[in-house]
């Protein structure tokens, strides 16, 4: 009696398991410095990989694998329904249709324009009020060439200048791929004049490409607040409960995610930062 009982209690736990759904996140991830860093002496560590690691940690009900790849191939992933997230998203339009957001777990310092310091003269009419520059009028003026990643989301705002421009000779777009020379090492071979970056990637590029020119950055008017980061799971049953529980955890840890990002700005760029939080 007891065997069959065995037996009986065998088949009916072997029968729950096949009928639990699959609680596996699988999380991809690109190289994006610094806020993803798939290789190197920080591999892991950027703090969008940080934010990552915190949410592992805490949705313990779950089982976690990554990823590494392309920002394309982590949108087909997501967009095929399956249980993939991913963490350092901005959100817009497009995304929205095949994309199951959290709340924002970070805000971060918006894109700047950049330029070589030592060309300050030739910026100072564009250069206004707080630091900052008007980009539309600038776009203008032929005798700057202007150097931007090629089908890079920005903002909308800076998005859509780019696209009333593109066809003007003196904007020069550049596919970055790996092992391709960055925009910033462009700037600093003189390819162009000015370029857009998150001042984090400045620095970080600076630093780790041992790159000796200096370099300025200002704010750009009309899109000078900060820029929200996300969670984005696939938008099916499965990515909506993750994104409850993720939300879960932001609110429950929010100065945690500003301390990850916090570590990788430089001093300007840590004071500007509380100066936006102060607003």
């Amino acid at each position: 009696m007891h065997k069959v009982l065995m037996f009986v209690l065998s088949c009916f736990i072997l029968s729950l398991n096949a009928t639990e759904p699959h609680k596996t996140i699988i999380w991809d991830t690109v190289n994006y410095p610094p806020s993803l860093i798939t290789e190197g002496p920080y591999k892991n560590q950027g703090f969008s990989d940080m934010s990552r690691e915190l949410f592992m940690f805490r949705l313990k009900a779950y089982e976690h694998e990554m990823e590494t790849g392309s920002i394309q191939k982590a949108m087909r992933d997501i967009e095929s329904k399956q249980n993939f997230c991913f963490v350092g998203l901005t959100r817009d339009k497009f995304k929205d249709e095949f994309i199951q957001f959290s709340i924002p777990f970070i805000e971060i310092l918006p894109n700047s324009l950049v330029i070589r310091t030592k060309d300050l003269k030739r910026f100072k009419s564009y250069v206004g009020t707080n630091n900052s520059v008007n980009l539309h009028r600038l776009l203008q003026n032929s005798g700057f060439d202007f150097g931007y990643v090629k089908n890079r989301q920005y903002t909308p705002f800076i998005d859509r200048l780019i696209s009333l421009n593109d066809e003007k000779k003196h904007l020069f777009s550049k596919e970055i791929k790996e092992d391709n020379d960055g925009i910033i090492q462009m700037l600093a071979r003189e390819k162009f004049d000015y370029t857009i970056e998150y001042p984090t990637v400045l620095s970080y590029v600076k630093q780790n490409k041992a790159i000796e020119e200096e370099f300025s950055k200002f704010l750009i008017q009309s899109a000078d607040k900060l820029s929200k980061l996300y969670v984005g799971c696939s938008q099916n049953e499965f990515g909506r409960e993750v994104i409850k529980e993720v939300n879960t955890v932001i609110r429950d840890n929010q100065d945690m995610f500003e301390s990850f990002y916090r570590t990788w700005l430089d001093y300007d760029s840590k004071k500007q930062y509380l100066e936006f939080n102060a607003k």
